[in-house]
Parts: C-alpha cells; structure tokens; sequence
C-alpha cells in the first residue's frame, strides 16, 4: 500500500510517518516502479502499536525498545500455537484497534467537555510528585485521578478492561514503572484498584462517549 493508504488507515498523516523514519522507528520499505513506497500489513500493525504507545504517553525514544521486546514476547508464544488458532499478531492487531478506539474516545472527550486544563494540571501534579510525598499528598493525588476519570468512565467499555491482563500489557506496566519513583507507583495502584471498582459498579452500563 502507499504511504497515503497506510496513513489513512493508521489514522496519521505522512509527517509523523516522515518521523518514524528518520528516527529509526519504521523502516523504509520497498518502491515501486514509479518511485512510491510500498507498505506492507506489518508496517501497518507497526505504526499502529507506535501510535498506541504514544498515546499513553511513552516518549518515542523508549517506543522502539518496547516494540521489540514485544516482538520478542510474540516470537516466543507464536510456535505452540496450533495451525487453526490466531496469531499474536491477529490478537494484537485487534486489541490495539479495540484500545485505540476507547482511547480516541477519552480524548476526544477530554476536549469536547473542556477538561483539557483539568488533565493537563492533574498529570502534571503526579509526575511532580516527590518520592517522599507524605500519604495525604498521595491520597490527594488518587482522589483528584478518580474525580477527574468520573467524568469521563461513559467512555471506558468495562469488558475491555475488567479482564486478566494479556503479556504485552505487563510488559507495559512494568516498563512505565521503571520512570515512576515509589510515590507514583503507590499513586498508580491505588487509582487502577479504584478505576477497576468503578467499572465493576458500571458493568451493565450507563450510557456511552459520542
């Protein structure tokens, strides 16, 4: 496919995919007779797992190391699996467009409800969060993540996330937690609990994120 396919798709535009290239993230593919690139299905799967960590906010630099241990992790799973059972990039695939989805959806919220000041000064106050923060400095910061997601639980889907979590997603988390200091991981796990009752409590359902 093109470079204007494969970005339409990607939900990108050739600029960021300009980027991938020249930083290393995405390797340069064949061309064609007439001079233009020729995308295969995996560049495809790559930019969207580039996309997805982003989104979550994984500085690009650290991306390329996280895609291939998850390589790793897939090569190491990929030969038991028998002939008639999906891949793990036929599971990966569909993931990432199930939590690309629910997170466009939660940003386009966060923009559509004017909460963008809001998120941008809770985050903040958790990545400036002292090692050392005192346990009502920690409870504060938990509340403040809880409120501020309350507004925004319509856009989460609870079967996608009440759920044991797949290898790539501990490898995620354990990967984010390597920038955090203990403060902020004691932060991260209180809020992820509270996050997971408040989707238990939701689990029939109360509406849904236009």
């Amino acid at each position: 496919m093109k470079s204007n396919e494969l970005a339409k798709l990607a939900g990108v535009t050739a600029r960021p995919l300009r980027h991938y290239h020249a930083i290393g993230l995405l390797d340069e593919p064949p061309r064609q007779a007439n001079g233009y690139r020729d995308y295969r299905p995996e560049d495809l799967l790559r930019v969207l797992r580039i996309r997805q960590l982003a989104s979550l906010g994984f500085p690009l630099d650290q991306v390329a190391g996280m895609l291939d241990e998850l390589d790793a992790e897939r090569s190491q799973r990929e030969p038991r699996l028998p002939a008639d059972q999906p891949t793990a990039d036929d599971i990966l695939a569909e993931l990432n467009a199930a939590l690309q989805k629910q997170i466009e959806r939660v940003f386009n919220a966060i923009v559509d409800r004017d909460y963008v000041d809001e998120y941008r000064k809770i985050s903040s106050a958790v990545n400036v969060l002292p090692a050392d923060a005192p346990a009502p400095q920690r409870q504060a910061a938990v509340d403040a993540c809880v409120g501020f997601l309350s507004k925004l639980i319509d856009c989460f889907d609870p079967q996608n996330w009440l759920r044991a979590d797949k290898d790539y997603e501990v490898l995620l988390d354990r990967t984010a937690s390597e920038s955090f200091n203990s403060a902020q991981i004691n932060v991260s796990e209180q809020f992820f609990g509270e996050f997971a009752r408040i989707l238990v409590r939701r689990r029939d359902g109360e509406g849904d994120c236009g």
